[in-house]
């Protein structure tokens, strides 16, 4: 086709063409030869307009039958040209063929004839959708619409930058519906960042321009649904909240400890017994109940279970879920404030506290030699060597949470005192007394074996050491039978002291060990002895441990 005076310009105008002219300069018009245009010249037929030999276009134009040049041209838009390639030879187009796979794609070979492909807006491509991927074959199959029927469906696959990398034909003549299904085989060294399209074209064979339809991108979903950004919360040593993230909805499975499963496709495949869940694009969460105390590992997996693909199993992600570890809290003392030890025997106390971490203790104050405290278990020991007597000290629980936790703490090492003289045997008259080994200022009480206290009514404490002569009246309302007693003192308590009740004619009963006195003479001696009750209540608080 001749060029027309509007698209080649004339003068200055460079012409819808775009064609600059300057002068000698800049003169893509001329070629040393008048060139004929198509547009006709002047008025009266016969006459058309020219380029002449120095590029400037004679618009009133000259005879058709002067003897002038033609050159053919026309506007190629290079923005519409899909790709080059060799017009002929092995690496032409015309090496590929439907259902042969993809060929290799190079750069034209320097000096060879060149074809084009380039888009028609005559052949047309409505959509393209994934239908499935086998990653065993590396095949994609996909559907299509709106596709130009008896033309070739084919494919190309670029890189990042629009480079071409492979071509090649997937169908020879799409069907009269203009919709169907196809398949491609990827690669083996397909780039995350390669782009395969997919577009209808009129192939025209070697030397001939190839047309085709706007190519359209195939979004590939090549794998299952990616797990990441794993982490879990514990809020106690039975439940634990794990959260994940996932690039698509899909199904995913999941193994709390025991052995690593191999991989993704391992823990998916393990059969219907293999907990699992509703996945969703982006955030998920799950919650574990019951679990017990101590670290956990978690692996999860997941597939798609929804088109485009179903099926592609992700990758396997394993999520370490952390020992539970209670919020600080500041340390409390929670055991008793004092102790009663033996002096020459020892003992041990054990000081509890409450606090998170576990508290450590120490022992502060007048702490006398032969006392110390386990700093981790809190288990005080008294020595035998401590000498009698009461001390008083500090106990302080401490876990770097404030405050600190200090008890004022009382000690009393006691003695144990001889009996010297026992009760002996009571035969019904008369009264019995026995004799302790201890200073009488010491004296407080009088105790049955089984701690109760004896009443001041019913004895007599009189000093020679400490001697104690129970009442007759006392005496008489015990049945026959063996009773023990013992003294307490401020500096310790005494040996059991025994006493024999054996009164003739008089029926044995159960061996009174606490307080026993005949109803009628308690009756008697109620109403003179409430207010001595009353201090004796009192008073029996001040017995120590024994």
């Amino acid at each position: 086709m001749l060029p027309s005076v509007a698209e080649i310009g004339n003068g200055a105008s460079t012409g819808t063409w775009g064609i600059s002219y300057t002068g000698a300069t800049d003169n893509k018009r001329g070629f040393g030869y008048d060139w004929w245009l198509r547009s006709p010249g002047g008025a009266g037929g016969g006459i058309a307009a020219f380029v002449d030999s120095d590029g400037g276009v004679g618009a009133p134009g000259d005879y058709v039958d002067t003897s002038s040049a033609v050159r053919p041209a026309f506007k190629l838009n290079l923005a519409s040209v899909i790709f080059t390639s060799d017009a002929s030879g092995a690496s032409a187009k015309s090496a590929a063929t439907a259902g042969s796979g993809l060929v290799g794609a190079t750069a034209p070979t320097a000096g060879v004839p060149v074809k084009l492909t380039v888009e028609d807006s005559s052949l047309t491509l409505a959509s393209v959708t994934q239908t499935g991927y086998d990653s065993a074959t590396r095949t994609v199959s996909f559907s299509y619409t709106g596709a130009t029927p008896g033309m070739t469906l084919s494919t190309i696959v670029t890189d990042s930058s629009g480079a071409l990398r492979y071509y090649g034909k997937l169908l020879a003549s799409i069907d009269a519906s203009g919709s169907g299904t196809a398949s491609l085989v990827l690669p083996s060294d397909l780039n995350p960042t390669d782009v395969v399209q997919v577009f209808v074209e009129k192939a025209n064979g070697d030397y001939y321009t190839d047309f085709a339809s706007t190519p359209l991108i195939l979004p590939l979903d090549l794998d299952g649904p990616v797990l990441s950004n794993g982490s879990a919360i514990r809020s106690s040593d039975q439940f634990a909240t794990v959260s994940f993230t996932s690039d698509e909805a899909g199904t995913y499975y999941w193994q709390l400890d025991g052995t690593a499963p191999a991989d993704a496709a391992a823990l998916v495949n393990g059969g219907a017994l293999v907990p699992r869940g509703d996945l969703a694009a982006g955030v998920n969460t799950k919650n574990f109940a019951g679990m017990t105390a101590g670290a956990h590992t978690l692996y999860l997996a997941a597939k798609d279970t929804t088109e485009p693909v179903a099926g592609n199993i992700g990758n396997l992600l394993v999520i370490q879920i952390p020992a539970y570890a209670p919020p600080p809290a500041a340390p409390t003392i929670t055991s008793a404030a004092s102790f009663s030890a033996t002096a020459g025997t020892g003992g041990t106390f054990q000081v509890t506290a409450t606090g998170t971490p576990a508290p450590t203790f120490a022992l502060s104050g007048t702490v006398p030699t032969g006392v110390s405290i386990n700093t981790t278990t809190g288990l005080i020991t008294v020595a035998p060597a401590v000498a009698a007597g009461t001390y008083s000290f500090a106990i302080t629980a401490s876990n770097g949470t404030a405050p600190d936790d200090t008890q004022t703490f009382s000690l009393k090492v006691a003695t144990t005192h001889p009996v010297l003289r026992h009760f002996g045997t009571y035969s019904g008259s008369g009264t019995v007394w026995a004799q302790i080994d201890a200073d009488f200022s010491t004296f407080d009480l009088l105790l049955t074996d089984s701690s109760n206290v004896v009443h001041t009514m019913h004895y007599t404490p009189s000093a020679g050491s400490t001697v104690i002569t129970l009442s007759e009246s006392y005496l008489k309302t015990l049945p026959n039978g063996t009773y023990y007693f013992y003294t307490e003192h401020s500096t310790g308590t005494s040996e059991l002291i025994q006493l024999i009740v054996n009164v003739q004619g008089s029926s044995a009963g159960t061996p009174a060990t606490g307080d026993n006195l005949n109803l009628l003479a308690l009756g008697a001696a109620l109403l003179a002895f409430v207010c001595g009750t009353a201090s004796l209540l009192v008073w029996r608080k001040r017995q120590y441990e024994r």
